[in-house]
Order: C-alpha cells, then sequence, then structure tokens
C-alpha cells in the first residue's frame, strides 16, 4: 500500500509547465532519466532542495535530497486557484471567466483569504490565455466567420440545436431552438426589435423577435444582418418560415 504522506500532486504554473506540489513546496522538473526516475527541484532558485519522483508513478516521491533553507514558500493558494480556474475554463469554454472565477473561491474561501484583486485580475488572464491556444481568432471576413460558425455544435441547456440558419448566399445567420419557435407560432402578439449599436464585427444589426408568453415579452429568435436592405428583411422571413 502507498504511503500517501509520500505522494504529491502536479499542478501547472502561470507558464502551463508541471510542477510537483508536495509537503507545501513546489517544485520544477529539471531531469528525467530513461530508467529511473524524475528529479524535481525547489522553484525558489536560491534553495537547492530536490526530490525524486517514480518515473512509473509521476506524483509518487522515492528519495528526498536537501532540506529547504529556511525561505518562506510563496503562496501556493494562488497556483491552486489559477490550476482550478483553469480546467473549468477549459472544460466549459462559453462559461463567463467572471463566474468560474467566483465558483473556485467559494469552493476554498477559507484558504484564499489572501488573494488580491491584482491575483484575480493575474488568474482572469490566465483564463484568456489558457482558451487563446484552443479556440481560433476571430475571423477576418464573412465567409471565414461563416464557416467557423457551421463548424460549431451550438445547444442550448436543453440540448437543442440553437443555429437555425447559417445563410452563406444572404449572408444571415438566425439563432433559435424547437421550444422558441413552437411559443412563436403560439404567440398571438409578437414584438420586434432591432439594434445597431451593439452588433457583432461584419454585421450591422442584431434583430429579434419576441412573443408575448404570461404577460411577458420574451426573446425568441435572434438573427445577424449584413445590412438593413429591404431585400435582407425579406430573405431573413424567408428562412424563419421554412422552420416554423
Amino acid at each position: 500500500m502507498e504511503n500517501n504522506a509520500n505522494i504529491g500532486e502536479i499542478i501547472k504554473s502561470t507558464r502551463d509547465k508541471d510542477l510537483l506540489l508536495f509537503a507545501n513546496f513546489t517544485y520544477r522538473k529539471v531531469h528525467e532519466s530513461k530508467n529511473s526516475s524524475i528529479r524535481w527541484r525547489c522553484t525558489v532558485r536560491t534553495c537547492i532542495a530536490k526530490v525524486y519522483t517514480s518515473l512509473e508513478n509521476i506524483v509518487q516521491i522515492v528519495e528526498i535530497v536537501n532540506e529547504h533553507n529556511g525561505h518562506d514558500q510563496p503562496s501556493i493558494d494562488r497556483k491552486i486557484y489559477s490550476n482550478g480556474c483553469k480546467r473549468k475554463a477549459m472544460e466549459n469554454l462559453y462559461t463567463k471567466p467572471s463566474k468560474i472565477l467566483r465558483t473556485e473561491i467559494s469552493k476554498n474561501i477559507s484558504n484564499l483569504q489572501s488573494i488580491t484583486t491584482d491575483d484575480i485580475s493575474l488568474v482572469r488572464r490566465n483564463i484568456y490565455n489558457a482558451r487563446r491556444k484552443i479556440v481560433p481568432p476571430l475571423p477576418k471576413t464573412m465567409e471565414d466567420l461563416q464557416k467557423s460558425i457551421s463548424n460549431l455544435d451550438l445547444r442550448t441547456d436543453l440540448n437543442e440545436q440553437f443555429l437555425l440558419t447559417n445563410d452563406p448566399n444572404c449572408h444571415i445567420i438566425i439563432f433559435s431552438c424547437d421550444t422558441n419557435l413552437k411559443v412563436l407560432c403560439q404567440s398571438e402578439i409578437i414584438y420586434m426589435d432591432g439594434t445597431f449599436e451593439y452588433c457583432p464585427k461584419l454585421f450591422t444589426q442584431l434583430f429579434s423577435l419576441h412573443g408575448l408568453c404570461n404577460d411577458h415579452y420574451i426573446p425568441l429568435l435572434f438573427a445577424l444582418l449584413p445590412d438593413k436592405k429591404t431585400s435582407t428583411y425579406i430573405n431573413l422571413f424567408k428562412n424563419i418560415i421554412n422552420f416554423v
């Protein structure tokens, strides 16, 4: 049976490198032999403390060499917090960073009393950097944008397809789902709205349809339009009618 006292934990540095967390100290990997073990050294540059772990079990401590030289260990709470936030950010790409930051703090608030606003800003930046590695860059043309949209599997919380139309000829993109369309068809009063100020790049208008439900107007369909031409609105409603 393994001695849990000699088990470390792998966490990530701010540069996304592996660190070994053991006995409240962090170690960076300095050498990996082909046959025996991995050598780790304390992340404090002036400290000569080292540990060795097994090749078969990277977190199993097999040897401890030298004691730490009395230095203050930099707080590992922020590293653990940052790792948790980055992991959640990669698992849930569409969750807002602010929500991830709040959720992870609430999980371990007793150990994060000393965390500062600067720390949180750094973790937020780490989240964006981590996502940037796997999320493609913003498209620069309408064609590139629509190709990117077609590759996304956009779904609601009820697992309904949310991308209704991605028309490459008219450059119209419509978002809705089956549930919303049913409510829209049942609505006796439909309210149309549109904004030109808050609209994604490459588009001119964010258009929306709202239906009256339980004495409240609720948004049921959204469309991104390339211009304000009459023909564009005709094509928009033709696309909508095809689905309802």
